[in-house]
């Protein structure tokens, strides 16, 4: 019910689950295993994470992102993404709100991080650099192929998602295991997700929209989803018809900046069978586009 990277460990353990579209590195199913369980015995062990603790992370979507939310299926810990389009007292905020036993910082936002005065309480800290070496596929041993998995109630909660509310500050949202499931059986019940559905994933991993509009519905069904750090128009219309995607969700000001894009008209889009749109009213002629 909750460990979705051992199911599909035992049904696709080659399959690639996630792709880096800057980078072309890849996780299959099975190293999202392993590895997860690496991550989960590490953070135990090492920082003391036990059920019910904090994990803040300030990054861009990523593939250690990902192995972090395996980890979490394992261990039972909360993960807390950060938006790192904030400023130091707004990151302080929510550190003191959300109380992180452990900070995970990228080196692009490490002086961001240091910048917040709650940082200083946070009993540990380590770098997105150091667990991205520490996870690298190619260092895998016999121990990762097994985790005492703790026992996880589907009313535990996975994620602490802030919210952007129009007063006061922001809200920390609590998202149980259970709202991943079924929020990812409503997917596939108004849409075609099933083991063979590609997307792109462009949206921030602070927002509900940068996992569970198709990244954790898509990881439950063990789909592929290729990452993109941001949004640029150019790249995404090519990726689109060059990874033969299903799916692909988007704000309207993204989708009319690929309507925008000199190479729209001629672009191989036929493997696309839905565009999900959120945030904001769409316009009819966009729609007609």
């Amino acid at each position: 019910m909750t460990d979705w990277s051992a199911k599909w460990a035992l049904y696709s353990p080659d399959k690639i689950a996630f792709k880096e579209f800057e980078t072309g590195r890849t996780l299959t199913y099975g190293q999202l295993h392993r590895l997860g369980n690496r991550l989960a015995q590490h953070l135990h062990r090492h920082f003391g994470i036990e059920k019910g603790d904090r994990v803040a992370v300030l990054s861009e979507h990523c593939l250690e992102y990902t192995l972090l939310f395996a980890a979490a299926q394992k261990l039972g810990f909360m993960l807390v993404p950060l938006n790192y389009r904030l400023a130091a007292p707004e990151i302080d905020y929510l550190l003191q709100s959300a109380q992180p036993r452990l900070v995970l910082a990228e080196a692009k936002y490490q002086k961001l991080l240091d910048s917040a005065p709650g940082t200083a309480k946070i009993p540990c800290r380590w770098t997105l650099e150091a667990l991205a070496e520490f996870t690298n596929p190619a260092l895998e041993h016999p121990a990762d192929a097994h985790f005492d998995n703790r026992p996880i109630d589907g009313n535990d909660p996975v994620f602490i998602l802030y919210t952007s509310g129009t007063t006061g500050f922001p809200k920390g949202a609590l998202y149980t295991h259970n709202m991943l499931f079924w929020n990812s059986i409503n997917t596939a019940i108004s849409l075609i997700v099933n083991s063979e559905s590609r997307t792109l994933n462009v949206m921030p991993p602070f927002h509900t929209g940068g996992w569970n509009v198709l990244l954790t519905p898509f990881w439950h069904h063990g789909a592929y989803t290729c990452l993109f750090k941001k949004f640029e128009a150019a790249a995404v219309l090519e990726a689109l018809a060059r990874e033969r995607c299903t799916l692909f969700m988007g704000v309207p000001t993204m989708l009319k900046m690929l309507a925008a894009e000199p190479g729209f008209e001629s672009a191989d889009l036929s493997s696309l069978l839905y565009i999900i749109v959120g945030g904001e009213p769409m316009p009819i002629p966009l729609i007609e586009t």
